[in-house]
Order: structure tokens, then sequence, then C-alpha cells
């Protein structure tokens, strides 16, 4: 998918407790990093200059011993 200049760039993250796995659909480009505050940022730091728009879903649960 080609995007225009003014365009936003869309990025889906899928989250899970040890990962993020992110999709660029404008390059294609998929990576998995592993799920820490040092390689938020540095992701955050390489997208920080584009129109972003961050797609993703969070689930949380607890479980507890009875």
């Amino acid at each position: 998918m080609k995007t225009k200049k003014n365009d936003r760039l869309y990025v889906g993250v899928d989250v899970s407790e040890d990962t993020l796995d992110v999709y660029r659909p404008d390059t294609g480009e998929s990576i998995r990093i592993e799920n820490s505050e040092a390689n938020i940022n540095d992701l955050c730091k390489k997208l920080k200059s584009k129109k972003l728009l961050v797609a993703m879903e969070a689930r949380f649960a607890t479980c507890e011993d009875a």
C-alpha cells in the first residue's frame, strides 16, 4: 500500500505479555520486539516524525488462587 505524503501512517500492534508484533502496511514490514519500556521507546523514536495512527488490542486478565 503506497501512501501520499500527507496520509497517515497506520501501524498495527498485537500486544502480548512478552512481545509486541508490529506491522506497517505501507512497507509490509513485520517485526516482533520484546515488550519492554526500552523497546517501546525505541519504536516510538523510529515512528516519531510520521503522522501516526496505531491500532492495537490489549487484553489484561488476572487470576487469583482461591
